[in-house]
């Protein structure tokens, strides 16, 4: 017999999604999970960004060379899950969602931080 889960109200609902977004605001990098060609799960470190305009707010992007491993997986199986850990270790999310790849230049140069030219 499966326990009986309590109600959840919305005011509860809002409270964890405000701590979502503190999270993902606070957290610079995330890990990718992706399908691995074998079946398996691959799991590698990422910088996101926020959506682009008109997005939605869970929309999140992150720049990776066009002949990685993990484009090549998004493009077999665009189902992926990124998650964010705060540096507290109290604060965790998880998004999933579908991967969309973008060969925009412009949108990528939008991404494009100085730092990376180091």
């Amino acid at each position: 017999m499966l326990p009986i889960m309590p109600e959840i109200t919305p005011a509860q609902i809002e409270r964890f999604l405000v701590a979502a977004r503190e999270t993902i605001a606070d957290v610079p990098y995330c890990w990718l999970a992706t399908r691995s060609a074998d079946g398996g799960t691959n799991a590698r470190a990422v910088r996101s960004s926020s959506g682009a305009t008109g997005d939605d707010e869970w929309t999140r992007r992150f720049l990776v060379r066009r002949g990685s491993r993990k484009v090549s997986e998004m493009r077999a199986a665009p189902r992926v899950t990124l998650a964010y850990q705060h540096a507290s270790g109290e604060a965790y999310v998880a998004l999933g969602g579908h991967a969309t790849i973008v060969e925009d230049n412009a949108e990528m140069r939008s991404l494009w931080s100085s730092a990376l030219d180091a």
